[in-house]
């Protein structure tokens, strides 16, 4: 599965407790060639000093190491940033790259329970990144960087080749312009929310969307 991008950010359950996606709205990726890439992605690139969030929704039952999502174009020193997750050993709940050094926040606790989770994480735009799962912080990587100017982005996959493919679900995808504040998060990971939506944050975060 390949396309420019086409996640349902309106099939949405604002409003209602999370007890589960409707899987006809959520993309289910099958481990061994299903992606989404959004390519040509210019405005994803963020400048020294630019801060930037990234959020979403995923629920897996699998093992062995996978790629929520990877924009870094070749690896661990290229730029851009990633998510993976390791349910037998580590995982990177958010890893962002200048072409020189990374900032990353790294567990081993296993996700692969088969229920939904949120997992977001911020760079305050030199040298702080903060990420969370379901809501709430599990810690911080420090490192200062200069510009994180990934490449083409991909969803579901490891970026530089046809392996460590996603299995399982994943929803609500999006990505700021800014470092979002805990309490955004908080809001954000307590039940899916219409990001269209101007109060589902602490503060107004519509116009920082770029994903």
């Amino acid at each position: 599965m390949r396309l420019g991008m086409g996640l349902g950010l309106g099939n949405l359950l604002s409003g209602q407790p999370l007890t589960g996606f409707p899987n006809d709205f959520s993309f289910n990726f099958d481990g061994s060639n299903d992606y989404l890439i959004v390519e040509n992605n210019s405005g994803l690139g963020f400048a020294d000093g630019q801060a930037f969030s990234v959020s979403l929704w995923f629920n897996t039952t699998a093992s062995g190491d996978m790629y929520l999502l990877d924009n870094r174009g070749g690896g661990s020193t290229t730029e851009g940033f990633a998510v993976t997750l390791n349910a037998s050993g580590t995982n990177y709940l958010g890893y962002i790259a200048d072409g020189a050094n990374a900032a990353f926040v790294t567990n081993t606790v296993d996700y692969n329970d088969g229920n939904w989770h949120h997992l977001a994480f911020t760079w305050d735009g030199t040298d702080t990144i903060t990420s969370y799962i379901d809501g709430s912080s599990v810690g911080t990587g420090t490192q200062a960087l200069g510009e994180v100017d990934g490449g083409d982005l991909y969803i579901g996959k490891y970026s530089a080749n046809n392996s460590n493919y996603w299995n399982g679900l994943i929803d609500e995808v999006a990505i700021w312009n800014v470092a979002l504040s805990a309490s955004d998060v908080a809001k954000i990971g307590s039940k899916p929310v219409d990001f269209s939506k101007a109060s589902t944050y602490a503060t107004d975060r519509t116009a920082n969307l770029k994903l």
